[in-house]
Parts: structure tokens; C-alpha cells; sequence
């Protein structure tokens, strides 16, 4: 008997180790073939970029900011779901924004559409995507290897935040600068995803941002535009940055 409970003992060891085994390289196959997404995105958006800014002729608009809102269109043009282009250099994100007609959908697949764990940058399927509405919601896996939205971590210190305070959205109409304004640690049932706000609704969810808030800054108004990024959270249900509009430019 004992020596039948030793071997089942075993048995089910190896199938641990098995099965951790296949995860592992599972989870290392996974962020080598991200890579090479990511790689690929990056070679076309410095060649788009390139050839943009040498054939700018406009000398009232700023060719690098010309040159990039054209690469988002071109993007459009081959993945008509890509609807603008998420760009924070310090933190060394940048990346296509989808917006699908759920949001399931770019929770396991990439911009192009093709199946990865990892997902991809979108825009809630609610949101109009020219950044017209109240607030715009952004939503990125927390990936542990660092990719997609896991830099954010780094806005849990308010003294990274003073120095990069600035979030950048390049759309099909242009550049939208956002300032980061708030940090927090939320549940996913909170109330901070609404497309808009009535006035009663909106000073509840500044009164929760500011009970949370890892930062001490200015709350915005009601007529202010606001980017919400939302990910996952290994400390609450999800961590969110909040910036609001400072500038448009076309």
C-alpha cells in the first residue's frame, strides 16, 4: 500500500512538473512571437514616419506630427480597425489602438486581428473614435514581461508622473496631448468606464478619484475631455491612469 501511494505520488509529480514545463514554454513562446509583432509594427511606423516627414511641404504644421497622424492613416487603410495610435516615449509605449464591436474581442487577438494572449491596445467598442466623447477608454493587458500596458506601474510614483506627465494620442483627425491627472487602484465594477457623465454622476466619480488618487493634482471639470487607460491590477481588480485634454493638434 505505501509503496502504491509513493508511485502515485510520483505519477502525479512528473505530470506537475510536465505541466509547468509546458507553461513555461508556452508563456516564452508567447513573448518571443509579441516581439515580433511589436518589432514589425515599429520597422513600419519608422518607415511611414521617414517618408512622411520628407515629403512634407506644409511649413505651418509640424512635420513630425504630420507624419505621424498620416502613418495612423495608412494603418487604417490596411486594418481599418486601427483608429489611432497610443504614444508615451519615456515609458517606450507605442502602440496601434483597435477599437472592435465588443470588447472580447482584442482581448486575445492582436491589431491585425491574428489570435495572442496577449491581446492588443483598444478602444471601448462604445467610444467614438474620433476622442469626441466625455471620456475615452483604453484598455491593455498587464503583462508581467513587460508588454503592453505593465510600463504604466511606473505612474504609481508621483514623482515619475511630475516628470512625464503627458500622454499622447495620435488619431485620423490629429494629435490629442493629454495630462495625467489621476492614478488609482479600483474594482472592475467601479464606475469609471462611462462614455459620459451627468453633472450629479461626475462629481461622484471625482469625489472616488480623489479618495483614491496616488497623485496630488487638479481634478478636471465636467467640460473637460478625459483619456482613461485601464489594466489589470495585481494589487486591486484594476489600475487606472486618467489624463484629461491640453491640446489638439491637426
Amino acid at each position: 500500500m505505501k509503496k502504491r501511494i509513493i508511485s502515485i505520488i510520483q505519477v502525479l509529480l512528473v505530470i506537475v512538473l510536465a505541466w509547468s514545463g509546458y507553461k513555461i514554454y508556452s508563456y516564452q513562446k508567447d513573448n518571443q512571437a509579441y516581439k515580433v509583432i511589436d518589432n514589425d509594427y515599429k520597422a513600419m511606423r519608422d518607415k511611414s514616419i521617414k517618408n512622411n516627414k520628407e515629403q512634407s511641404n506644409k511649413e505651418e504644421v509640424d512635420p513630425e506630427i504630420e507624419a505621424a497622424i498620416l502613418f495612423v492613416r495608412e494603418l487604417n487603410k490596411s486594418y481599418p480597425q486601427v483608429k489611432a495610435r497610443l504614444l508615451i516615449e519615456n515609458l517606450d509605449m507605442d502602440y496601434p489602438i483597435v477599437q472592435g464591436e465588443d470588447n472580447s474581442f482584442y482581448l486575445n487577438h492582436d491589431y491585425m486581428g491574428n489570435y495572442h494572449p496577449f491581446g492588443a491596445v483598444f478602444m471601448d467598442s462604445r467610444n467614438s473614435s474620433d476622442l469626441s466623447n466625455q471620456n475615452t477608454i483604453i484598455y491593455g493587458h498587464n503583462v508581467k514581461s513587460g508588454h503592453v500596458f505593465n510600463p504604466l506601474n511606473k505612474y504609481r510614483d508621483e514623482k515619475y508622473v511630475d516628470d512625464n506627465p503627458y500622454i499622447i494620442i495620435d488619431s485620423l483627425e490629429g494629435r490629442f496631448t493629454y495630462e495625467i491627472f489621476a492614478v488609482y487602484e479600483t474594482n472592475q465594477y467601479e464606475d469609471y468606464r462611462a462614455v459620459s457623465y451627468d453633472e450629479k454622476d461626475f462629481e461622484e466619480l471625482l469625489s472616488r478619484i480623489e479618495e483614491k488618487n496616488f497623485l496630488n493634482r487638479e481634478l478636471p471639470n465636467a467640460d473637460d475631455k478625459i483619456l482613461t487607460l485601464s489594466t489589470c491590477s495585481d494589487v486591486n481588480d484594476r489600475m487606472v491612469v486618467q489624463a484629461k485634454l491640453i491640446k489638439i493638434e491637426k
